[in-house]
């Protein structure tokens, strides 16, 4: 689904471009929202970014989200007793420009992306060593890094409107840890093939993909001279 979504992003660009003269220009500042984070099932969030170009091929990008719920597809405190949760996201990127056509640009990009999360746990449970623990509370914390090799394309829609789509894939690390629990007992839970999100502490290493778009404006102008 996400691959054809991106296809059809893809095409949509394309299209844009095909149409369009030269623009003259590249975004040297500009700020852009990424709509798709407000749908992430654990740690959604508002993230907007800037996007600064000293030179047209680097591009220099800082994205933060704000913790945001309003649309969050899982009722978490039904589903794994969390409550008081606090996080952000903070995703720094390095941005190389292979190619500029027409109204579209093509990069490849280095992300970092760094997220805490602080929570409280009621009536819930961890599984450690095979073994289920049930208990009345708990506090806990949940640490998510990694590293993301991306490709994207940005279309300059006009000189004040950009839209941007990109995928990649990377590493990425993920710690929990439950501590401070209130009326620890051994129990057998019998949702193992579909834990709750934070049953399993510890620290795992996984492969990361990625996929979405931005949409944003240009705040600041300079011009791209043509090759040759």
């Amino acid at each position: 689904m996400k691959t054809r979504f991106f296809v059809l992003l893809l095409a949509f660009g394309c299209g844009l471009g095909i149409s369009a003269q030269e623009t003259g220009f590249y975004p040297v500042l500009s700020a852009k929202v990424s709509p798709l984070s407000v749908l992430d099932p654990l740690t959604s969030t508002f993230a907007a970014s800037l996007t600064f170009r000293p030179v047209p091929r680097l591009g220099l990008h800082f994205e933060y989200g704000w913790q945001y719920e309003s649309l969050k597809l899982i009722d978490r405190n039904a589903t794994s007793g969390l409550i008081n949760d606090r996080y952000y996201e903070l995703r720094p990127e390095i941005q190389y420009f292979i190619s500029f056509w027409k109204k579209q640009e093509i990069y490849l990009a280095l992300e970092g992306f760094y997220i805490p999360h602080t929570f409280s746990l009621k009536h819930s449970y961890i599984r450690i060593n095979y073994q289920d623990i049930r208990f009345d509370a708990a506090d806990g914390n949940r640490f998510t890094h990694g590293l993301v090799l991306k490709g994207g394309v940005q279309f300059v829609i006009n000189e004040y409107f950009l839209l941007e789509a990109f995928s990649g894939f990377g590493y990425r690390r993920r710690e929990i840890n439950i501590y401070n629990l209130v009326n620890p007992r051994e129990d057998f839970v019998h949702d193992h093939h579909f834990p709750a999100p934070y049953a399993q502490p510890g620290v795992k290493h996984r492969i990361h993909l990625t996929f979405g778009f931005r949409i944003g404006g240009v705040l600041a102008r300079g011009k791209l001279r043509p090759a040759g």
